[in-house]
């Protein structure tokens, strides 16, 4: 999706790399409905084409401030997430094969 119109003529334009990942969306803001970029996402992971299994890596998200979060990833699950703030909160998930746990379920946040 290039771009959306919203009610009352509120637009929302993403910018795509040629991984067609998502690297500036923008939408329309006050009451002249001025186009403005809102944010930026950064990649640096192992993703070289459209078929690429699993994603290993992290992506930076900054904000219209550029003020980051950073979301690492293994095998397309987010291990850590870190504000701008410094702050982190990490994800610990199921192995795949650990049937035997309290409250497995394939592919699950752990804790």
């Amino acid at each position: 999706m290039l771009q959306e119109i919203k009610p009352n003529g509120r637009i929302v334009a993403n910018t795509y790399d040629p991984l067609r990942r998502v690297t500036t969306p923008a939408s329309t803001v006050g009451t002249n409905l001025v186009l403005v970029t809102n944010a930026f996402f950064l990649y640096t992971n192992n993703v070289t084409s459209l078929t690429n299994q699993f994603a290993s890596g992290n992506t930076r998200v900054e904000d219209v401030f550029h003020n980051p979060t950073s979301y690492y990833y293994t095998n397309n699950l987010i291990t850590n997430t870190v504000d701008a703030f410094g702050y982190s909160s990490v994800q610990i998930w199921f192995p795949d094969a650990a049937t035997n746990l309290a409250g497995y379920y394939p592919r699950s946040v752990q804790r």
